[in-house]
């Protein structure tokens, strides 16, 4: 795409920076080897404004958070509520006119968009594959633009770098694959994967009606699994009634029997009762005292162990308190014996204090005589410095003007070559005036080169002076740390030498101390001999008492229990008493059971009601089971369809083929991104584009890293990480690397770049490399010409062509 000619009208940006409505440029002078041309003005004075209309898309890139027409309002842009653009642009060797009309009255807000194919003087609107013409309509617009240019998205990622666009560094992965299907014209095989989707959406809506359809026969066949288990209770529960009534049966029996004993005992109550109670009166005068001569022996005993555990806590006391002062009478003796150990070592420590001071002095005054002799090493080198930057300016200065020389020695040639040379006709003649022109300024150019050349030997005889002197003070320098280092160490051991005589006088009282302790704890270790011996005797006497004791208890215990067991056992052999109440109670118990043997009929009967009921509903479980199979056929048959249609969909998205051509475009990119970087700023930066990476998991997902190796520096960093103006460089060029990819492997024809101050961050130096890099993207991808605007004077000298916006 390449703009012809621009007519903006009414746009704020132009109004209030030139004081003009309208505005119109006209490209169609440039020259072919006008590949460079800078838009250059004043801030303010719409410089922005053009060149975001230099293209036929309804978006101003710069303005937008999101360069696409469905996220931009022109309106926002324009005065007194009427403008309008018109742009005529060619593609392919097609002429375009783009003409876009905007109107606003109070809250309406109107704009029409119309394209046209140029044949001369006569405009056709242009259809598009649907075979709908451009009449007006903003959507018809949008696909006609993008049928012949692509997506907005791509067009201004790959071939317009606007001011404040979203670095490659910074956007998030799914941004920069959608950058790359459209680089990739993965669009064809994302319609594959919807079609696909389409298919698994209409199937899905069968399956959804065939599920409703059963819901009401699932709803039936749940309850089987519910009837059986009703099934299964009630012949259990049927089955444990006729189980009860068996027993209920026994039961009236016994009780019957037991009736007739209640009646036949209740005469023998009166004698049997005396002698019931004469027995038990005895049990408890006897428990009495059994529990009475108990509790008296325990008392006995436990006095006794309280006066023995008495004892023995004492002897523990005094057990501790003798541990306790051997365990610190050997803790100071070792700690005295350590001193004492080390008495050659702080002896010698002194000794030497005298001998460390000498070679102090000596040293000290020897490291003054070489501080003075490497002083002057800083200042050199900073000027060497500065001296090797001035050669590089001059080296490409004099690159500069010996290019510029070539130039205008192909332009002079002209003189003789002209058509026009020695006829009247001659001074109308501009490509003859031109070539006198530079003609007369390459002796001024070369007089230019040759101030260069004695510029760059002077400066270099000056670098190599200062190199010979830096080289003769380095072994100075080498001296004087060496020295340093060793006056270093004689410090640290002198230091130790004073602290040294502290030590020795410690040592000597601890050998004083050392006999003092070691008699102590020979007196100590009698002590606890003699308090062990006295520990054990008392031990084995408690031990002892302890046995006897509980002998005696277990005697008397057993003693009391055989008694009151002899009498526990008369007691039990008389006959039970029978009272008056026992008929009645009898009486009543057989008529309880008899009732509750009719109610175990009745429950029985209706057990045998409900299973004939269950019985009835499991068939109509048998017939939904029966629909249900036939119906889960037709379901599987329709999920084997939405299982392939949905693979087939997911091998034509983003993740499929589409993820694979990224991954095999990664590499063919960075390759042009590190032909651009080595071109212009030599071989210290190496990109690497990283397409997947693996999770703390070991999964392996995707990704995009700009990953960046620093020669120099012998480190690899992420982009996002490198300085501003570094930063910069990778990104423009990484950038251009992907319209390089897209016109190389693709074939499509950009023919145009577009960038607005994407310079800013970088300095003088690194501006005119980067206006170098610009320059190969042209070479490298076929393109015609840049449009660029800069802040930077250098810049504007180093292109083609300027166009002045404040003169148009």
């Amino acid at each position: 795409m390449q703009p012809l000619k621009l007519e903006l009208r009414g746009f704020s940006g132009i109004q209030s920076g030139r004081g003009k409505g309208n505005i119109s440029l006209d490209f169609t002078g440039l020259k072919e080897q006008n590949e460079m041309v800078a838009l250059v003005g004043p801030n303010g004075a719409g410089k922005t404004t053009i060149m975001d209309n230099l293209h036929p898309y309804r978006v101003m890139p710069s303005r937008a958070t999101n360069p696409t027409p469905g996220s931009f309002s022109y309106h926002d842009h324009i005065e007194n509520g009427t403008g309008g653009k018109t742009l005529i642009w060619s593609h392919c060797g097609v002429i375009y006119k783009t003409d876009i009309s905007l109107k606003m009255s109070g809250k309406t807000k109107k704009q029409e968009a119309f394209l046209y194919v140029v044949d001369g003087e006569k405009l056709t609107p242009y259809v598009n594959q649907s075979g709908q013409p451009s009449d007006g309509k903003l959507e018809i617009y949008d696909q006609c633009i993008e049928e012949i240019l692509g997506s907005p998205e791509l067009f201004f990622s790959t071939q317009f770098s606007s001011q404040g666009k979203k670095a490659l560094s910074s956007m998030k992965v799914s941004e920069i694959k959608d950058i790359l299907i459209g680089i990739l014209g993965g669009e064809k095989i994302k319609k594959i994967a919807e079609k696909a989707n389409e298919v698994v959406k209409l199937l899905k809506t069968q399956l959804n009606g065939l599920q409703l359809q059963a819901h009401p026969y699932h709803a039936v066949s749940t309850k089987g699994q519910d009837l059986k288990d009703q099934q299964a209770k009630i012949d259990s529960d049927i089955d444990h009634k006729e189980a009860q009534l068996i027993e209920a049966n026994s039961n009236i029996e016994a009780a019957v029997k037991k009736l007739g004993v209640a009646q036949a005992n209740l005469s023998q109550n009166e004698s049997m009762n005396n002698q019931r109670s004469s027995l038990i009166n005895r049990m408890e005068s006897f428990k009495a005292q059994g529990a009475k001569d108990l509790q008296q022996l325990k008392d006995a005993q436990l006095k006794n162990s309280q006066q023995a555990l008495l004892r023995l806590s004492e002897i523990d006391q005094s057990l501790a308190r003798e541990n306790s002062t051997k365990k610190s009478i050997e803790t100071s003796l070792s700690e005295a014996k350590k001193l004492v150990a080390d008495f050659d070592h702080y002896k010698s420590l002194v000794d030497s204090q005298a001998n460390l001071e000498s070679k102090s002095k000596l040293l000290s005054s020897k490291l003054e005589q070489l501080k003075e002799q490497v002083k002057p090493l800083t200042e050199l080198r900073a000027q060497a410095v500065e001296l090797s930057k001035l050669l590089a300016t001059t080296t490409a200065d004099g690159k500069s003007i010996a290019s510029a020389i070539d130039l205008i020695k192909q332009t002079s040639e002209l003189v003789t070559q002209v058509p026009c040379a020695g006829m009247d006709i001659q001074g109308k003649c501009k490509l003859l005036s031109n070539a006198i022109h530079a003609q007369s300024q390459i002796p001024v150019k070369e007089n230019e080169k040759k101030l260069l050349v004695n510029r760059y030997k002077v400066t270099l005889v000056q670098s190599e002076s200062i190199s010979q002197r830096i080289n003769q003070l380095i072994a100075y320098e080498q001296e004087f740390l060496s020295v340093n280092a060793e006056y270093s160490d004689i410090q640290v051991a002198l230091t130790r030498a004073n602290s040294a005589s502290q030590y020795l006088q410690q040592i000597e009282a601890a050998m004083l101390m050392i006999p003092q302790y070691e008699n102590k704890l020979i007196e100590i270790s009698r002590n606890l001999i003699e308090l062990g011996v006295s520990k054990s005797e008392l031990a084995k006497q408690i031990q002892d008492f302890e046995i006897q004791s509980n002998n005696e208890l277990n005697s008397l215990k057993n003693q009391l229990n055989s008694n009151y067991a002899e009498m526990k056992s008369d007691l039990d052999k008389l006959p039970p008493l029978c009272d008056e109440n026992s008929i009645e109670d009898a009486t009543n118990l057989v008529d309880d059971l008899k009732r509750f043997h009719k109610s175990l009929v009745d429950q029985l009967n209706d057990l045998k009601n409900q299973k004939f009921g269950i019985h009835t509903e499991l068939e109509k479980v048998r017939a939904a089971n029966q629909f249900l199979a036939s119906l889960d056929l037709k379901l599987k048959a329709i999920n084997f369809e939405i299982s392939n249609w949905t693979l087939l969909a997911k091998a034509f998205g983003n993740d499929g083929i589409i993820a694979l051509s990224i991954d095999d475009a990664g590499p063919e990119i960075a390759k042009y991104a590190n032909r651009l970087l080595t071109k212009c700023y030599g071989g210290r930066f190496q990109v690497r584009l990283d397409t997947q990476k693996q999770s703390a998991t070991g999964l392996t997902k995707e990704t995009f890293q700009i990953m960046v190796e620093d020669t120099v520096r012998n480190r690899s960093t992420e982009v996002s990480l490198m300085s501003g103006g570094e930063k910069v460089w990778v990104n423009e060029c990484v950038v251009r690397a992907f319209s390089l990819y897209m016109t190389q492997s693709t074939g499509v024809d950009c023919e145009t770049l577009f960038s607005d101050e994407s310079d800013g961050p970088l300095d003088p130096e690194r501006k005119r490399q980067y206006l170098t890099m610009k320059r190969e993207v042209l070479k490298i991808g076929g393109y015609k010409r840049e449009y660029l605007i800069t802040q930077t004077p250098e810049l504007w000298e180093m292109a083609d062509h300027i166009i002045d916006v404040t003169k148009s």
